[in-house]
């Protein structure tokens, strides 16, 4: 997992083949760090077969833009530098989580 506080250190890795999750979060966002707890597990029970980059919305406002992103939590799954899946927001409940680690593991069999 890596804080991420530039576009040009991203670049060439969002563009991988493996599975990149760009995660929205601010600061004092309860639902946020909901989330981040959330992902963190997934991140420890599938290991490495995903990078889960946590961003900062508001110290990073050039991939804020160039994802649309207007809202936090927000999620954004890059496969080959493609959008293949975002989700806004995080209410913590079963149905909620499963949706997400369904999408997980969709696109990592793919």
């Amino acid at each position: 997992m890596k804080e991420k506080n530039a576009l040009e250190k991203m670049e060439d890795e969002l563009k991988s083949a493996q599975l990149q999750i760009l995660d929205f979060w601010a600061i004092k966002c309860a639902p946020c760090e909901l989330l981040g707890y959330f992902l963190d597990e997934l991140h420890e029970k599938h290991g490495d077969a995903f990078q889960l980059n946590k961003i900062n919305a508001r110290e990073n406002e050039d991939l804020r833009f160039k994802y649309r992103v207007m809202n936090v939590p927000s999620l954004i799954f890059l496969k080959n530098g493609e959008v293949v899946f975002r989700h806004v927001g995080f209410d913590g409940f079963p149905q909620t989580k499963q949706a997400i680690e369904k999408e997980i593991i969709k696109h990592l069999s793919e």
